[in-house]
């Protein structure tokens, strides 16, 4: 049994059944696929054809403040009501908008939206910036370890190890602050034996 929509209150309601038993009285619910999909069958049946989309779906959409990655948004002014019980949901499969559009009862809902989903504006490196980490993970390929540390004079600064494992070889800022990550001179760095 699919979802069904009331046309007149704008209301998606999604019955138990349609949710897939976790354990006990948790249940798990797809927003990515399962709903999406009714949704879109929906919007496309006869009656559903003559309404306005109860949904979009965006690679990229900027939601709350946030760029999200995948998202199911609910729009139009529809709203979702699960099926009433004593129960938890955990929705997945997309990020989305479902708590501010939930008609509250009886069931839990876990969002479980993904901030590390987001899109950053003019992030990653540059091909240059990529060429020189490239050129020091290889010049580094004889040390024993290489650290990553992000709390030092707010930089995130790489420091290689002797073989040892304890004795620091040298250590690179690699990004700082404002987000700039600067040019690194790797002349310095050597595979054992070629200085």
């Amino acid at each position: 049994m699919a979802l069904t929509v009331d046309y007149l209150t704008l209301t998606i309601a999604v019955p138990k059944i349609d949710l897939t038993l976790v354990s006990g009285t948790v249940y798990k619910y797809s927003i990515g696929d399962t709903m999406r999909a009714d949704m879109k069958a929906q919007e496309a049946s006869e009656e559903g054809i003559t309404f306005q989309d109860m949904h979009q779906h965006n690679t990229e959409v900027l939601l709350a403040g946030i760029l999200y990655a995948r998202v199911v948004e609910f729009i139009n002014g529809f709203t979702v009501t699960i099926e009433d019980g004593q129960y938890g949901v955990n929705l997945f499969g997309a990020n989305h908008n479902m708590a501010d559009v939930i008609n509250r009862n009886q069931v839990s809902i876990a969002v479980n939206n993904s901030a590390g989903l987001q899109t950053v504006p003019g992030g990653g490196l540059s091909g240059a910036q990529d060429a020189t980490l490239t050129a020091i993970s290889r010049r580094t390929g004889m040390r024993q370890r290489i650290w990553i540390d992000a709390g030092d004079n707010n930089a995130v600064k790489m420091t290689t190890y002797e073989e040892d494992g304890l004795t620091e070889f040298e250590t690179h800022t690699l990004l700082t602050l404002e987000g700039n990550i600067p040019d690194i001179d790797i002349s310095a760095i050597t595979e054992r034996g070629n200085p």
